[in-house]
């Protein structure tokens, strides 16, 4: 048997490749969007944009 990847495996491999890609970058854009824009310093910075309704 030989250890080399057949046309049809590299085929599936990288279609699952980009699937993969492309949810990462799905899931960076969902998750950016609970980053704060601004710099938080401290505790109470970070707890005071958490507690603001309009960042939500």
């Amino acid at each position: 048997m030989s250890k080399k990847e057949s046309r049809e495996q590299r085929k599936l491999r990288k279609a699952k490749e980009r699937r993969q890609a492309e949810q990462a970058i799905k899931d960076i854009q969902f998750y950016s969007q609970f980053v704060p824009t601004v710099e938080l310093r401290t505790p109470e910075e970070v707890a005071a944009w958490l507690n603001n309704d309009d960042n939500w």
